[in-house]
């Protein structure tokens, strides 16, 4: 396992704590394409891509997850630290339309 895949993979599983500890269950995506996690609360599912930092966030990926949650009508969220830590930023939610 290289380094980097085991400091995405400890990434994510960061992400889904902070998650369970808001109130999600949340499911990590075997293959992690093209979303990393999977969370639902009280009938509420959010799709989450994870980047380590915020520079990996492009425009185009916002664009494509945006997409995602159209298509399927759920909530899509990136997922990435800054220096005040883990934030998860709401790409689309089917009630933003």
């Amino acid at each position: 396992m290289s380094r980097r895949y085991v400091r995405g993979r400890n990434f994510e599983y960061q992400v889904k704590y902070k998650l369970v500890d808001q109130g999600y269950f949340v499911i990590r995506a075997a293959a992690s394409k093209p979303i990393d996690l999977v969370a639902i609360r009280k009938g509420d599912v959010m799709l989450v891509e994870c980047k380590r930092n915020k520079k990996q966030v492009t425009q185009r990926l916002r664009e494509e997850l945006r997409r995602l949650g159209e298509a399927l009508n759920v909530s899509v969220a990136v997922a990435y630290r800054d220096i005040t830590g883990i934030i998860i930023e709401k790409v689309y939610s089917p009630c933003s339309r």
